[in-house]
């Protein structure tokens, strides 16, 4: 199903039925936002390398007086930039007419009635994404623009942006602090930052997907995160994309300490001979693996591998190699006791450097690394599980491109990851326990100089020392002589002006001495 979620006109016409001057800071709202969507355009780069990542252009809202009723001014806008960074490019796509195209806001319902957003990451926005504002000469107008990038191979939305040039989105913010002017109609933004974007598309009959107003009918609680964002978990979104990721990068460390589990035979000889594709002058694309490995004997050898012969100083010395075929000879005799215990016949499909693969007729298979001295071969280690998938053209297509994007998603990773420990620290800081060190000064600076040090250094710090750190602080500004408060909750007390036990016996103000 899809959704229609609350745009920056519908928070406008809020504030219009108001009637009334009115200002909004997350600070007194339990550092909760005001979000709401605003609209926007993403534009392809053509005539760009872009390796399996197609770079996108971004032109998100303008600054200064909007046609919807909305203001943000430069310096606001400014500010807010550098919060696009990292953030994610979502997306739903579904078929209109036989091919592919963008939807909207969808949504469905899990078993448990929770609502559960179709979106999904389609590209991202990175942290080297040159945000800036740019004067617009056609439409006189100063617009932000961004650059990111979409995954070619991971669904079919570069595909739809080549077909359309241009697609509309939708731009998420969280309003920190905003005022409205009831006499003049403006709603000033005055601090906020962007939280993502979502590309938009067709309708299941093919029309335009034009968010329109929802109505007066709406409250502010309508604008919350909870009610009204995309991108409130949208480290959780990512969570399939940052798994496939952390596999993907776990299956390419492997490979390259290993030698490459999926490393073709001519791309094992480049390695083994330290020679590039350009280096290769004979036809090795008709070859197999047995005939590639004599072609490169014969291209990069000087002598055979088998027979290499030195005389210095009246020494004769001859020194001999195991071969590929002497060592899987050798393998499989160290085999045959395997093959007796777990009563199975094993073959050996590959053969590399320093490891081995082996299979038998139940699809079991595994990885056995082993050493050569001299003409003896032996097992080194244990043998370990190996797991085969097959995959479709587009899901092979897919695991190539990310394979090449291999240091960008890394990186991604990685800043994604940084992003998150900082949100994490910067909670502790604010927490309200410390607020007796955290308070600041009409400039806005932090006026315990130790805890300003802290909250500079906050990143050199986990999440847990941190927390030791600020408790460190509190109890040494208490020995200070600091005031630090415990709050108890006072009962209230309640007058009666009738006994309410007209049983009770009075009790003496002599308590319960007694005269005679």
């Amino acid at each position: 199903m899809a959704k229609k979620l609350l745009f920056l006109e519908d928070l406008y016409e809020f504030y219009i039925n108001k009637k009334e001057d009115i200002r909004f800071s997350s600070i007194e709202n339990d550092n909760s936002p005001i979000v709401v969507q605003t609209h926007g355009n993403l534009n392809f780069e053509k005539n760009t390398v872009s390796d399996g990542l197609m770079p996108v252009v971004l032109q998100a809202c303008h600054t200064q007086k909007n046609i919807n009723g909305s203001n943000i001014n430069d310096d606001v806008m400014e500010d807010a930039l550098p919060s696009f960074c990292n953030r994610p490019i979502l997306g739903y796509i579904h078929t209109v007419n036989g091919q592919p195209e963008f939807y909207t806001h969808n949504l469905h319902l899990d078993d448990d009635g929770n609502v559960v957003y179709d979106e999904v990451p389609l590209g991202i926005i990175p942290e080297s994404c040159n945000a800036k504002i740019v004067y617009d000469e056609e439409k006189q107008k100063k617009y932000v623009n961004i650059k990111g990038y979409i995954f070619e191979e991971y669904s079919k939305a570069a595909e739809i942006l080549k077909r359309e040039n241009e697609c509309s989105v939708s731009v998420e913010l969280a309003i920190e602090e905003l005022s409205f002017n009831a006499k003049e109609n403006i709603l000033n933004i005055e601090k906020f930052h962007f939280n993502g974007v979502t590309i938009l598309g067709k309708t299941e009959d093919g029309d335009v997907v034009r968010p329109g107003m929802v109505g007066s009918n709406i409250k502010i609680g309508d604008f919350s995160q909870d009610t009204n964002s995309i991108f409130e978990n949208y480290e959780n979104k990512l969570d399939s994309l940052r798994e496939r990721l952390d596999e993907i990068i776990s299956h390419f460390e492997k490979n390259d300490k290993k030698g490459g589990m999926q490393m073709s035979k001519f791309e094992e000889l480049l390695k083994k001979y330290d020679k590039t594709v350009d280096d290769i002058d004979f036809d090795y694309e008709s070859l197999s693996d047995e005939e590639l490995e004599v072609a490169f004997q014969k291209a990069f050898d000087g002598n055979s591998d088998t027979d290499n012969v030195t005389n210095e100083d009246n020494k004769f010395t001859k020194t001999f190699e195991l071969s590929h075929d002497d060592i899987r000879c050798a393998l499989y005799n160290l085999l045959i006791p395997f093959e007796e215990s777990d009563n199975a016949d094993y073959w050996i499909s590959d053969v590399y450097d320093t490891y081995f693969i082996y299979e038998d007729w139940n699809n079991h298979i595994y990885g056995q690394k082993y050493d050569v001295d001299g003409d003896n071969v032996a097992f080194d280690g244990e043998r370990y599980n190996l797991h085969r998938e097959f995959l479709t053209d587009s899901e092979f297509a897919e695991l190539q491109s990310m394979r090449s994007n291999y240091a960008a998603l890394v990186d991604f990773k990685n800043e994604t990851d940084a992003k998150e420990l900082h949100s994490q620290r910067e909670k502790v800081l604010t927490d309200k326990a410390y607020e007796i060190i955290s308070a600041k000064d009409d400039e806005g600076n932090f006026i315990n100089e130790s805890f300003a040090k802290l909250y500079e250094n906050m990143d050199k710090y986990s999440p847990e020392d941190l927390i030791k750190e600020v408790k460190i602080l509190v109890g040494e500004y208490a020995l200070q002589g600091g005031d630090v408060e415990t709050k108890v909750e006072k009962k209230s007390a309640v007058k009666h002006f009738s006994n309410p036990n007209g049983n009770e016996k009075k009790t003496s103000k002599y308590g319960t001495l007694k005269f005679k």
